[in-house]
């Protein structure tokens, strides 16, 4: 079952999606610091500090750990080494990012069209390649910038929308829901801007669900 899901095309054409969108943002990935908030972002990942208001507390532990992953022991080459992995975090969840919005636009493509077929996978990649190399987001995808993982949280919060409303008549679909908020949560640890996604989910949830929903998780899902 397992090995049948991972043969399926959705799933080959998002990994030479994600692929193709790392390589080139690594080809095109800045080695050092570039200017404006990168060279912050950088340094407040390498010493675990508090960047400018609102401070992204989980970016910079997420670069910290790139930093220590990717990074370089020598201290001659841990400033220029730190830059470069902290950069690559950046480009790293931006081609997730993309990646996703490929499955996003192939899943509403072929609930719109079921005779879609092929058409609907090369609408996926069409889009996805529009924002992977569209010239905001590229710039955004090779420095430390906190757009990239916003932007990733922002479409897996989408992607799991659409998994909810697939199964949203199970019991077990409050437990993805959960999920949701969770994760919502956390993204405002990368910008706040990952909260545009909740009022759409929030109104999907609302709307498409036929049973009634917990109260306490409509309170949790208020409050997010």
């Amino acid at each position: 079952m397992i090995a049948k899901w991972l043969r399926s095309p959705q799933v080959l054409i998002s990994a030479a999606v994600f692929l193709v969108t790392l390589g080139v943002y690594i080809a095109t990935l800045n080695p050092t610091t570039p200017f404006w908030d990168a060279g912050e972002f950088i340094t407040t990942s390498h010493i675990v500090g508090v960047p400018h208001q609102p401070g992204t507390p989980l970016y910079v532990l997420m670069g910290r750990v790139f930093d220590v992953v990717f990074g370089s022991a020598d201290i001659t080459q841990a400033s220029m080494n730190t830059a470069w992995a902290v950069n690559f975090m950046s480009a790293f969840f931006s081609a997730l990012a993309v990646m996703l919005v490929y499955l996003i636009i192939w899943e509403l493509a072929r609930r719109a069209d079921p005779d879609a077929g092929w058409l609907a996978h090369i609408g996926g990649m069409v889009g996805a390649f529009f924002l992977a190399f569209s010239e905001t987001f590229w710039t955004n995808a090779i420095e430390a910038e906190v757009y990239g993982l916003s932007a990733f949280m922002l479409a897996l919060l989408t992607w799991l929308a659409i998994r909810w409303y697939d199964h949203r008549e199970h019991p077990g679909s409050n437990n993805l829901l959960l999920l949701m908020i969770y994760l919502l949560a956390l993204g405002v640890g990368f910008h706040l801007g990952s909260l545009l996604v909740y009022p759409g989910v929030f109104m999907l949830v609302l709307l498409a669900s036929r049973r009634q929903l917990p109260v306490f998780d409509l309170l949790l899902m208020s409050m997010g």
